[in-house]
């Protein structure tokens, strides 16, 4: 039995299945497949490369790269050799990078030549400072080495971040509340967390995961990698994500299970609904990362999926929701905490105090703990803010019963504060998510002289759909919302900004209606 604090290593969990199933098919995308003894073999390839480039235990190194086995094979080859890992969304560009790159300041910059019409390679000579070297990585269906140089080294002059014992993998935040931070993940806490999520789901060497969060955010990293290396799973990859070729994907390679927020569980159950028989191999949906509206859920399951809501963030994964839980935990709470983890839900204005928590089914922000958790952030600055005698301040709002479930209810910043009434904005968006003219919906507070803020729905309409203010007021009438909480103000766009995690950009839509009414 595995201890509850410990877990092998990715490096010895690769080893363990390329020596007893050498055979069994550990990555697939469309166009290759490697085993897991293929795996091991251009992992140790790969290292020798990286050794080449001055690569040693302890560096860091950054990789930008869409969801496709070569990706996959950097990242085993990094932590093979004591190396640590920044993988980075695709979509990131010029702005995001360079602040990242310098932050960290890796030793080495991987990324492709060009993905989807975009010159990365030209950006990466922009981006790369003073420490750190640019390298591309062979394109798919080329021949020759996995890395070549692109540019000059750097002269090894400026300093570099020293990581704390045992970091593996760094991973930013997605910055919707703030500058992103470098989030920092030991062996230990990956390994753990792989673990753990694998028990809940009941992930087996039978399995075929369909992954389609990029390696460069948590779910990607945790569910795609080091979940599915625990169990000794197939995972399939789609490095251009469309709702059909998923569907395709999942029928085709007859996946049992997958994860995304709440974009990816729309676009299946929305490609699939004129041929549900093509889902019939999938047995999970775990969805999470965004706000998951109820009938979204119930719409899954009636596909024969076990489709559930569940919670987790960059600084802790995975905290509730498994496979097995009961209807009404799937589709209207956020799951069922995990064993290994501890949780508190306590005042928001005195986390400290332990005496003033929450009654069960009470709203307070939520804080966890536990093995599975992240070391912290980079800067120590940052982890000694985030943390209270060990616990993990998340800056979200949810409730907890007596039987552990539990609901997110909203962020700290995303409360709305209305003539000085606490009104969240979730709340809200969770009951306009089932008006039949809405495709999707933000709530956000908006400066407001008289009230201090105004109630702001900005909403995307069904195609040939409407439904003015006073519709949507009387439906959150007819949901028994109380009056204080309803819009006054009624906003329809195309569509809302997300990042490349599928969450709704919330600043952005504040920035742009105060640009609206600006005189």
């Amino acid at each position: 039995m595995d201890h509850p604090h410990r877990s092998p290593r990715l490096a010895d969990l690769l080893a363990r299945w390329a020596e007893t199933r050498p055979g069994h098919t550990a990555l697939k995308t469309p166009e290759v497949a490697l085993t897991f003894a293929e795996l091991l073999a251009r992992a140790r390839d790969a290292q020798d490369e990286l050794r080449a480039f001055g690569v040693v235990a302890g560096d860091v190194v950054a990789f930008q790269l869409p969801n496709w086995v070569d990706a996959f094979v950097l990242y085993h080859a990094l932590l093979g050799m004591e190396a640590a890992a920044l993988p980075l969304m695709p979509a990131l560009r010029d702005r995001e990078l360079a602040y990242m790159l310098d932050e960290v300041r890796p030793r080495l910059f991987v990324t492709l030549p060009a993905w989807r019409g975009f010159d990365h390679a030209a950006m990466a000579r922009r981006v790369c400072g003073a420490s750190t070297r640019a390298v591309l990585m062979r394109a798919p269906g080329e021949s020759g080495p996995l890395l070549r140089a692109h540019g000059d080294a750097p002269d090894g002059s400026a300093p570099r971040p020293s990581l704390p014992p045992g970091v593996c993998s760094l991973i930013f935040t997605s910055g919707t509340s703030g500058r992103p931070k470098a989030v920092l993940y030991t062996h230990e806490g990956l390994g753990i967390e792989g673990r753990e999520m694998a028990a809940a789901d009941a992930i087996s060497g039978d399995d075929v995961l369909f992954v389609p969060p990029a390696i460069g955010h948590v779910s990607g990293l945790s569910f795609g990698v080091h979940m599915a290396m625990h169990a000794g799973a197939t995972v399939c990859l789609l490095p251009d994500w469309k709702p059909e070729s998923a569907v395709a994907l999942i029928e085709r390679e007859r996946c049992t299970w997958t994860a995304g927020a709440t974009p990816f569980l729309q676009g299946v159950v929305a490609a699939a609904t004129e041929r549900p028989e093509a889902l019939a191999s999938l047995r999970v949906f775990r969805c999470g990362g965004a706000s998951v509206p109820p009938d979204l859920v119930r719409r899954a399951r009636a596909l024969g999926i076990d489709a559930y809501r569940s919670y987790g963030l960059s600084e802790h994964p995975t905290v509730s929701g498994r496979a097995g839980q009961p209807e009404e935990v799937c589709v209207n709470a956020d799951g069922t905490v995990h064993p290994q983890i501890e949780i508190r839900i306590a005042d928001p204005d005195h986390p400290a105090d332990p005496a003033r928590d929450r009654a069960p089914g009470e709203q307070g922000e939520i804080l966890t703990r536990g093995p599975d958790r992240s070391s912290g952030y980079l800067r120590a600055s940052e982890t000694a803010a985030s943390r209270v005698d060990g616990w993990l301040l998340t800056g979200d709002l949810g409730t907890l019963s007596a039987g552990r479930v539990l609901r997110i209810t909203g962020r700290k910043k995303d409360m709305i504060i209305r003539k000085g009434e606490n009104i969240s904005a979730r709340e809200i968006e969770d009951l306009l998510l089932a008006h039949p003219a809405l495709a999707d919906v933000a709530v956000v507070g908006v400066p407001d002289a008289e009230r201090g803020e105004m109630v702001c729905c900005v909403a995307v309409r069904r195609a040939g759909a409407s439904a003015t203010l006073a519709d949507l007021c009387g439906h959150l009438r007819g949901q028994g919302l109380a009056a204080f909480k309803l819009p006054e103000r009624l906003v329809v766009w195309p569509e809302l900004p997300y990042n490349a995690g599928g969450k709704v950009l919330k600043q952005v839509i504040r920035d742009t209606l105060a640009k609206e009414t600006a005189p």
